[in-house]
């Protein structure tokens, strides 16, 4: 239980020190906002754990990440109206509470069924991890390329003017 609530104390801190000190650009949160935000990823990603993994074959995992996505988005948004946080950098801290908390149901669904999946072919937690860690390593230090690449070429975005004649689309 101690690892947990130091595991839960780091999460807060350290989405507090990102939003406070790496503010997303037009949507800066004051000091307090920011630890509700730390506090309310930590709420709602352990309501959002996977149920009942031991229960379940492998392919039955109960883990619907768009549900506990869109949970998570609008128990946030009813608490930040509320709360009287309607503007529009409030929606932000709502859309990356709920990114979070996807992510970490994601993570908590796929890592259950890893283990479930390793216990019924020998294999070992560590392992399993250390394959993972490569696995993720190797396929970001691939994908970094494209990205930039992609990112690089929409630097400038020039728009293009498309003709429509409105008086051709009306009934005459």
């Amino acid at each position: 239980m101690r690892w947990v609530i130091v595991g839960s104390v780091l999460i807060v801190a350290m989405i507090w020190v990102l939003l406070t000190f790496f503010p997303i650009e037009g949507a800066q949160t004051q000091w307090s906002e920011n630890l509700f935000a730390g506090i309310f990823v930590v709420v709602f990603g352990f309501s959002s754990l996977p149920r009942r993994p031991h229960q379940r074959t492998p392919r039955q995992l109960f883990n619907p990440i768009s549900g506990m996505s869109i949970a998570t988005l609008m128990a946030t948004c009813a608490i930040f109206f509320v709360a009287g946080w309607t503007a529009s950098k409030y929606a932000v801290l709502a859309l990356m509470i709920g990114g979070i908390v996807c992510i970490a149901a994601a993570i908590a669904g796929a890592t259950s069924q890893d283990l479930k999946t390793g216990y019924l072919v020998g294999s070992t937690p560590f392992w399993q991890q250390m394959g993972l860690l490569v696995g993720v390593t190797i396929s970001t230090g691939r994908d970094r390329r494209n990205l930039n690449l992609m990112n690089k070429g929409l630097e400038k975005y020039i728009p293009t003017p498309i003709p429509v004649n409105i008086q051709a689309c009306l009934p005459a």
